[in-house]
């Protein structure tokens, strides 16, 4: 039962009850014996021995669970685009955001390393297709504005090549002929509602999903009340001009901008990365999001799994990561996480540089539908050494790369370029990556790497930098990999003699490593100056044809006299020499029920690939050419496989399947107490299986006794959470049938908040500090990475402004003052507890980290409260908005506990802001205890009416 048709139960714990109602139950702790199977074993998803699986590299984050703020269904995109052609409206302006370099610049010349200062021995082959796509003018035509910069992007599928620029829409013929005219970026949504409909706000990211046959739009909705919104669109069928199932999500809350998303395709997710600033266009920090792309190809319920990013060490500063985008119809190897890459210059990012060499950094994310919050993980970085590059070019100014006519353009230096392109080779796995480097005098080169066997232990193959000694500028690149280990970047040129223009370089699998040594050719020389703005980008796009697994397809933005001032953009398609195609079939057929009658939804599935039933209950499914054995599935039937279907290149393949109905049983159980009173629990059940809606019930408040009829042989997930206060939801997988199942859930009390009723919190001091004695205190220290300081670097407790404690605490006190500093000095201090032995710890225990504060801040104050796990710091508390004193706070974490060298410091970061002073630290175990009593509980009704009473008090 819901409170929306009976009044919510109360319970209540306590050794003495004075109650008035009108039907009471005691139960005396335990009376409801704990079940056997109350807690089955969880099987692990992954079980090899990778990087990411060893228990002391896992990272102890936490992630955020989402779920889509609105969802529903387009109308067909083609119908939707010619009605919405040239309706005029404003243009939003995009934000001008600037990233947390740290400004370091090498003495004397840059020398690159690994330059490749000559063309390459041959010409790279010409395009076979190019034409012009979208451009600024038809921005102007269609919704009645321009834009800058286009942040040019477009995917290749079977029979289409589509491309999404800020802020417009683009459907093509593979010849280049348009099959719709240009319409507004946000049509997808057309009739959707929200702000995935009412703004039309850009960075725009088009994907073909090669495992589905199925086409993905993405741009972000800012500047809402509720934040930054990521809108999903997800075609329905293999043709882009149909229909879509549409997603809102809500990814950065609190007025929070989600800017620079960057999405990838990954069998069991799609994946985003997000630079993230406040609502004062701050930095605010990086993260990674995974979304359920099985659910969201169906148009099912899909949750969004989101992991904040940062380094271990405070020093690093992380920005415009990269998730990896599955090239090719080979998937990774079962169960292998998603990969995030930073192209880590330290010069840039960290305030304590290395000038012998710089790294790829590489996180593995590792997403768990069945259990988000608590299976999920994220971990790392690994990081992978690379010969030193330079991401500074002209000071990181936007104003950069110059050509003739004197405006400079922007060469997004500092950004990881889209996409990080991963392949499975059979032989090996390797992810490409690009990004700008300098190569003397502010001249932009394009770094170019290839990182192999992600999986196993990530390594740098090979690397190099395309700078020709040719005076040009080389950007904006995207790289790609076909099917036969070729590799292939595109990217713009520019000088004071070159208008931007757009060519491609390559390199063949037998090359020299580190050489695109296929030279390079042109798609277009540039006629003109760029000179609207001085925004150029802020991305382009290079993919491979799945069709052939051989024909790149690039586009990216170029200047040109038919448009003088302005951006057009360019697609091109070329092929290299010796790649062979992908032998590719395909399977297709019908799925009906027992009677004939087809049925819409149902999926059909080999492997990683599958397709979704249409209305008239037919799939299509493209495959690589082998044997495969094939399930057609639907909710409410028991699947049906067929074994051993041959598929030969180009055959087309007929697998009918005719599914039963599944018969119905019953699932029941208990939900209690399972940490020691055992009582019952009033509680939400929530089932979830591919093919239908969640579908919840709710026990009986009286005994926590459910019951539910299921169909056998479905695969649900059971999430269990209680409707009072201070449990631990739990997850478990069930299948029902053949006969009536028996599930019984024991609940957990959360120790961490200890609400839970006949439960109190009891705490015990570990240590604590006052800061009046000598400083550091004994155990304790403090570590400064600032330089250029005026006064005192770091920590002390000599209050060098003479500002006296305002913490609330008397006496001494801590204090890193980063204002005695000067002007242009970045403080970087840390103090450190001594040792804290939570050995004994266990999973009830927490450790309360309490002091006195007076923080005083600044936009680029950072303060952080840090445990060390035995793996790596983890974050406790940040701190980024003042929090004046007197005031005394309270984090807790059991990120720590069974270690006998746990530590903890305080962790302060800032320009010339102001201070953190602390006062009184103490560090306490705390533990949540059962108390002496029993439950109370029954109903509270309205005398008058006999009707249900919500929200009663009962004490």
């Amino acid at each position: 039962m819901s409170s929306s048709h009976h009044a919510r139960r109360w319970q209540l714990a306590t050794a003495t009850l004075l109650v008035a109602t009108t039907s009471l139950v005691a139960c005396g702790g335990g009376d409801t014996p704990p079940p056997t199977d109350a807690n089955p074993p969880r099987v692990p998803a992954i079980s090899d021995d990778s990087w990411f699986n060893d228990d002391d590299a896992q990272v102890a984050r936490k992630p955020r669970v989402v779920y889509p703020a609105r969802r529903g269904e387009s109308a067909p995109l083609g119908q939707i685009m010619a009605q919405r052609a040239a309706q005029h409206g404003t243009p939003r302006a995009l934000p001008d955001l600037q990233p947390p370099v740290q400004r370091h610049r090498r003495s004397g010349d840059t020398v690159d390393p690994v330059q490749q200062t000559h063309p390459g021995a041959v010409n790279a082959p010409a395009p076979t297709v190019s034409f012009d796509g979208l451009s600024n003018a038809d921005n102007a035509a269609t919704i009645g504005g321009r834009v800058h910069p286009p942040d040019t992007n477009g995917d290749v599928g079977p029979n289409h090549y589509v491309q999404y620029v800020n802020l417009i829409i683009g459907v093509y013929d593979k010849t280049g002929n348009p099959l719709s005219p240009p319409a507004p970026g946000s049509t997808p949504w057309t009739g959707f509602g929200g702000p995935c409909e009412t703004h039309n706000d850009g960075d725009p990211i088009v994907l073909y999903d090669q495992l589905a046959d199925r086409w993905v739009f993405s741009q972000f909705a800012i500047f809402t009340p509720e934040g930054g919104h990521q809108c999903f669109a997800v075609s329905q069928t293999p043709d882009p001009l149909g229909p879509y199932y549409l997603y809102d999500y809500v990814v950065s809350p609190g007025g929070a901008l989600n800017d620079y998303p960057k999405l990838s395709v990954w069998p069991d997710g799609y994946y985003m990365t997000v630079n993230e600033f406040d609502a004062g266009l701050n930095f605010a920090g990086v993260y990674t999001a995974a979304f359920d792309r099985q659910s969201m190809v169906m148009g099912l319920p899909a949750a969004m799994v989101r992991f904040d990013v940062r380094s271990p060490d405070p020093s690093e500063e992380v920005f415009a990561l990269l998730n990896a985008h599955l090239e090719g119809r080979v998937p990774p190897p079962a169960g292998a996480p998603n990969y995030v890459v930073q192209a880590y210059d330290d010069e840039t990012w960290s305030t304590t540089p290395d000038p012998s060499g710089d790294e790829y950094k590489v996180w593995a994310f590792h997403v768990d539908w069945t259990d988000p919050e608590n299976l999920s993980t994220l971990t790392g970085p690994v990081n992978v050494p690379a010969p030193e590059f330079d991401a500074e070019l002209c000071m990181y100014d936007r104003s950069c790369i110059p050509q003739p006519g004197g405006n400079r353009i922007d060469s997004l230096s500092v950004m990881t370029m889209y996409r990080l392109a991963y392949r499975n080779l059979g032989t090996h796995e390797a992810m490409v990556v690009n990004h700008t480097v300098d190569v003397g005098g502010d001249r932009a080169g394009v770094r170019w790497a290839e990182i192999r066997d992600p999986s196993s232990a990530p390594e740098l193959f090979q690397t190099g930098t395309y700078a020709p000694e040719d005076g040009l500028s080389r950007w904006m690149g995207s790289i790609a990999m076909d099917g036969r280990g070729n590799i292939a970047v595109g990217y713009n040129v520019a000088s004071e003699t070159a208008f931007p223009g757009l060519r491609y370089a390559a390199r063949l699998a037998s090359d020299p490593p580190g050489e695109l040594a296929q030279g390079e050719a042109v798609i277009i020389d540039g006629s003109a100056d760029y000179n609207a703005a001085n925004r150029w980008g802020d991305y382009s796009s290079m993919s491979v044809d799945e069709s052939d697994d051989c024909t790149f397809w690039f586009t990216g933005e170029y200047a040109s006299t038919a448009s003088p001032g302005d951006w057009r953009t360019r697609v091109a398609a070329f092929q290299l020499p010796l790649c062979t195609a992908t032998e590719i079939g395909t399977l297709e057929g019908l799925v009906t029920d027992e009677d004939g009658d087809p049925l819409p939804g149902a999926r059909v599935a080999t492997g990683a690939f599958s397709a979704v039933t249409a209305a008239d209950g037919r799939y299509r499914l493209l495959v690589p050419a082998g044997t495969y054995d094939v399930t057609a599935s639907a909710f409410g039937y028991l699947p049906e496989t067929a074994e051993d279907i041959a598929v030969a290149d180009d055959a087309v393949v007929t697998i009918d399947f005719a599914l039963e109905a599944a018969p119905l049983v019953a699932v029941e159980g208990w939900v209690y107490d399972g940490t020691a009173h055992g009582w019952p629990l009033y509680a939400e059940l929530t089932f979830t299986a591919t093919g239908t809606p969640p579908l919840s019930v709710f026990t009986d408040p009286d005994t926590g006794w459910y019951s539910v009829e299921l169909p056998a042989g479905t695969d649900f997930d059971v999430r269990v959470e209680a409707v009072v206060p201070g449990y631990e939801p739990e997850t478990r997988p069930i299948t029902p049938g053949p006969t009536d199942v028996t599930a019984h859930f024991g609940l957990e009390v959360n120790g961490g908040t200890c609400e839970a009723l006949g439960y109190a919190e009891s705490n015990d001091v570990l240590l604590t500090e006052s800061f009046d004695g000598a400083f550091p205190a004994a155990g304790w220290t403090v570590t400064s990475t600032t330089t250029g300081c005026i006064g005192n670097p770091g920590w002390t407790n000599t209050d060098p402004a003479f500002r006296g404690n305002l913490t609330g605490g008397s006496g001494g006190f801590a204090i890193a003052d980063s204002d005695q500093c000067g002007s242009g000095v970045q403080m970087a201090t840390i103090l450190e507890s001594p040792e804290l032995d939570l050995s004994s710890f266990g999973p009830d225990d927490g450790l309360a980290i309490s002091f006195n504060q007076d923080l005083n801040t600044l936009p680029s104050t950072v303060a952080r409260v840090e445990i060390w796990n035995g793996i790596e710091w983890v974050e406790v508390a940040t701190q980024t908005t003042n929090a004046r004193g007197p005031r005394r706070v309270t984090f807790g974490t059991t990120a720590a506990n069974g270690r006998a060298d746990a530590r903890v410091r305080f962790v302060y970061t800032a320009g010339w802001d102001w201070w953190w002073q602390l006062d009184d630290v103490s560090f306490a175990r705390t533990s949540c205890d059962a108390r002496v009593g029993g439950l109370v509980f029954g109903d509270v009704i309205d005398r008058n009416t006999a009707l249900p009473v919500n929200g009663a008090q009962v004490t």
